[in-house]
């Protein structure tokens, strides 16, 4: 024997009502003694649905292992900070001759010696 399913209600309760509700369900006698028996089995309680979640999680959590490990050693020689500086030499190079800078030839971070020609330039009659 079921015990009655409780009745729907249109509106929501108020927090007494409800608690009104909730004790007078635990005083029926019909919940009490359905409550005493023991539950009965499931018809499939084979456990296949524990260990289908189980074989299941187990390559998702591979992926990300995997995944992890793969982003730490990808990543294991990068240095980041969110206070970072630059400590060097600032050199503003000047012309000694007026026209126009047709190539450059250095590239970021290049060391370069003394006497090296840094720029190309195109010397014309406008610029003298």
């Amino acid at each position: 024997m079921k015990a009655p399913a409780p009745p729907r209600l249109a509106k929501p309760l108020s927090f007494r009502r409800g608690m009104r509700q909730l004790a007078a369900a635990m005083n029926d006698p019909t919940i009490i003694s359905n409550l005493s028996k023991p539950a009965a089995a499931p018809a499939n309680s084979g456990g296949s649905g524990n260990t289908r979640a189980k074989w299941l999680l187990l390559p998702v959590a591979l992926i990300a292992v995997a995944a992890s490990v793969g982003y730490w050693y990808a990543t294991r020689d990068h240095a980041t900070t969110d206070d970072a500086y630059t400590d060097g030499r600032a050199v503003m190079i000047a012309p000694r001759v007026a026209g126009l800078t047709v190539a450059l030839a250095v590239t970021d971070n290049q060391r370069i010696r003394a006497g090296e020609v840094l720029p190309r330039r195109e010397i014309s009659a406008r610029a003298v």
